[in-house]
């Protein structure tokens, strides 16, 4: 039986391949190749179940599966993975700007870029630039890139 989950070419991304093509989109822009063994690395997961994402996400049309193991993202990949890392920076910012320590306002952006409602985040930068000069994060806006 099909996973169903990975079947349907135009659904959205579950959390988990979104947190793959972030860290794809973040190696190929840290520019690393973004091969099997250093997404795993990046993940914290097994190299195995790198390779069973990685051919879901093609199926998806969200990347391309190149020689030597590099994944490398399509347009369609390359923009829900930028999403992501948007909304991820102003989650993390908005953490900090509350007093997380950056470890922890990492791991709590991560949450929230997967479940807050679509447009949270520009509104939170919106926010965020106006209490900029009151508040302190280590990380650029939307604005700011």
């Amino acid at each position: 039986m099909p996973n169903l989950i990975f079947s349907t070419p135009h659904r959205s991304p579950t959390p988990s391949q979104e947190d793959y093509l972030e860290a794809i989109y973040e190696l190929q822009h840290g520019g690393q190749p973004a091969r099997l063994s250093a997404i795993a690395a990046r993940l914290g997961v097994r190299r195995s179940s790198v390779s069973e994402a990685m051919r879901a996400l093609v199926r998806r049309g969200w990347i391309r599966h190149e020689a030597y193991g590099r994944a490398v993202l399509t347009p369609r990949g390359q923009r829900i993975a930028r999403r992501t890392v948007e909304r991820h920076r102003v989650f993390r910012a908005f953490f900090e700007a509350l007093g997380f320590r950056p470890r922890e306002a990492d791991r709590a952006a991560c949450l929230m870029e997967h479940v807050a409602p679509s447009g949270t985040e520009k509104r939170l930068a919106k926010w965020l630039m106006i209490m900029r000069p009151r508040i302190r994060t280590t990380l650029p806006l939307l604005d700011d890139q």
